[in-house]
């Protein structure tokens, strides 16, 4: 894993914290946090089986706006296809260096905005985008993964 990503996974728990004296009672959302990083850490590796096991059987996946040259797959629904489009849409894309903007957990839901930079593999041309990542979880599974993203 890439010092960048590294940085960016770790810094997710203090972008949670920044600001909130009351961060200590947020058990849910403390766990709620914890979980999407091993989710990036899985990312991050390529570990597809490590991601699926954090998934709900009908996990929901939606992107929108993505620059057209990165070829997303941007719509799937349930483990297998969400894990195709996964796969489809990271081995599109290279030296990915996120930098987390923000993080906002409340219950069941949390929101990841970042800005990113990184290479399209097909061209071999930067890009730099925008990012806001919605992730909710159900019993302790991510069941709905949506991005918006913009350059």
């Amino acid at each position: 894993m890439s010092q960048s990503l590294q940085t960016f996974i770790d810094h997710l728990s203090t972008a949670f914290e920044a600001g909130d004296p009351g961060v200590g009672a947020k058990t849910l959302e403390s766990a709620n946090v914890h979980r999407l990083q091993e989710l990036y850490r899985a990312f991050a590796r390529g570990d597809f089986d490590a991601i699926v096991a954090t998934t709900a059987d009908d996990i929901e996946l939606e992107i929108v706006g993505p620059p057209a040259e990165l070829g997303f797959v941007c719509q799937a629904k349930g483990r297998t296809d969400v894990l195709a489009a996964l796969q489809q849409n990271f081995s599109q894309v290279e030296d990915q260096q996120p930098e987390t903007l923000s993080l906002v957990a409340q219950g069941d839901s949390v929101v990841v905005i970042a800005r990113e930079t990184g290479k399209v593999r097909a061209t071999g041309s930067s890009y730099e985008l925008h990012w806001v990542q919605l992730f909710q979880f159900r019993d302790g599974k991510v069941a709905v993964m949506r991005e918006f993203t913009g350059a």
